[in-house]
């Protein structure tokens, strides 16, 4: 089943109901014939408390590695909603409202509404038996109304950070050794080596911004389409970065810009103990484990709130990019420089509901003036691209100013909370070793990984049962 099928659609209320015992499919029920939230009754008031719901669940999802992973999913899940609603705006007369035209298709309702934390898009159909894809009894259906939604969200987003990781990461390696040896040097007096430090560190910068040329879109369509092989279309989005430079100036501009917040909440907590002496001294009288408990107590609580502006943020850039992918695929249709055998299944199926796929459109003019036009196209791009590298040098430059301010040993450099995983809790490595949350991503895949190992062996032995029986 694709991604885009698992991972959007109409949503059911996330929260149980309260239960005093009962069996799992007691509850199930329950959450099953819910009200969806929004309903002609209270909607408005509906609408705003499952909201809040689902904001205060996405800001608990960046204070650990795990949840920011299934952030990553759900926000690409909303960026493929925010991208169909650009295409309905411009095709959607004669549709409804834009509700409407997502409801009218078994394949485009599950986006009806923004997408669900933990209960599934459809839990009232899976549970009742009509839809058809969820095969076995109560429990497996049990399973895929509680949990359906926060399955596709991990997925979803370990696909993408993997894709994410692979262009970034070594630019980020780049970095965090050249400042590793840049300090070293410093302490050593080893100057006969002291070019290793600044070559390594051009070397990184240089990398992250090639990087961020690309994956702002890369990312985009693959959050559009569901499927992360979308993510290596590189002549598609090449072109789609190329002619839509202006856009990517201005997404490049607003992570810059974005990134300035961000990185003072990440420094703010260096200046606790000028800014609450009292407090400061309180931890320093604790006793050292219960110091460590405090100080996890207070640094929790900080970064919580701070979750707050940053994962809508980070939703927003990835909002940002989708919309700018939607408006260039409409643009490179309407000239021509995108062919319908381009657009992934999903994409087609919903462009050709509202007959936005017409290519070939643009007026023809003579060739003198389009050899003009062209030249002063090129000339264009080529000085965006200047641009878009001094706007992304100023993102990275952000990196090391937060990190001479309050450094953060591994996860300061390898981790960029607007780009890579939303992981927003920096605490010292005396309080808990990032390694920690590491360790819980693995064996969270691993228990992934086995018991998806254990059906596969369990269908194949139901498999080979069934084929001797019928010979038998």
């Amino acid at each position: 089943m694709s991604a885009t099928n698992d991972g959007a659609g109409a949503g059911v209320a996330e929260g149980l109901p309260p239960v005093i015992g009962g069996d799992v499919a007691e509850v199930t029920a329950a959450v099953a014939s819910q009200p969806v939230a929004g309903g002609k009754k209270g909607s408005r008031v509906g609408r705003w408390f499952w909201g809040a719901v689902k904001y205060l669940v996405g800001v608990l999802g960046t204070q650990g590695l795990v949840g920011a992973i299934v952030v990553i999913g759900w926000s690409y899940r909303v960026a493929q909603r925010a991208a169909w609603k650009v295409w309905w705006g411009r095709g959607g007369a004669g549709h409804g409202s834009f509700a409407e035209f997502l409801a009218a298709r078994e394949e485009t309702r599950r986006q009806v509404r923004w997408p669900n934390w933990f209960v599934d898009q459809e839990a009232r159909e899976i549970w009742r038996g009509e839809a058809g894809e969820v095969k076995g009894g109560r429990v497996r259906r049990a399973w895929r109304v509680l949990f359906g939604s926060l399955a596709v969200n991990f997925r979803l987003g370990w696909q993408g950070i993997l894709n994410v990781w692979l262009f970034t990461l070594p630019g980020c390696l780049l970095l965090w050794f050249a400042w590793y040896d840049g300090w070293n040097n410093s302490f050593s007096k080893g100057y006969e080596h002291f070019e290793v430090g600044p070559l390594t560190g051009v070397a990184g910068i240089g990398l992250f911004i090639m990087a961020m040329l690309y994956v702002p879109l890369a990312q985009a369509r693959q959050a559009v389409t569901g499927e992360w092989r979308a993510f290596y279309d590189f002549g598609l989005i090449a072109r789609l970065a190329l002619r839509g430079w202006l856009g990517c100036l201005v997404l490049a501009g607003f992570y810059a810009a974005v990134s300035v917040p961000v990185g003072m909440l990440k420094t703010l907590p260096m200046f606790f103990p000028q800014m609450n002496p009292a407090q400061a001294a309180e931890v320093a009288a604790l006793a050292p484990e219960l110091a460590k408990v405090k100080v996890a107590e207070i640094l929790g609580s900080y970064f919580f709130l701070a979750g707050l502006v940053v994962f809508p943020a980070y939703v927003l850039l990835r909002v940002l990019a989708a919309r700018l992918y939607a408006r260039g695929i409409l643009r490179g249709l309407r000239d021509g420089w995108v062919s319908p055998g381009e657009l992934a299944g999903n994409e087609r199926a919903l462009l050709e509901r509202l007959e936005l796929v017409r290519v070939g459109e643009r007026r023809a003019w003579p060739k003198l003036v389009e050899l003009i036009a062209r030249t002063g196209s090129w000339g264009a791009r080529v000085g965006a691209l200047g641009a878009l590298g001094f706007v992304w040098f100023l993102f990275v430059a952000q990196i090391f100013v937060t990190e001479f301010l309050s450094f953060h040993p591994q996860v300061g450099w390898l981790n960029q909370p607007l780009v890579q995983v939303p992981w927003f809790k920096y605490l010292p490595e005396t309080v808990q070793k990032p390694g920690e949350e590491v360790g819980f991503l693995l064996l969270v895949l691993g228990v992934i990984v086995t018991v998806r190992g254990v059906r596969r062996v369990g269908r194949f032995l139901r498999g080979g049962a069934g084929g001797e029986k019928l010979q038998g």
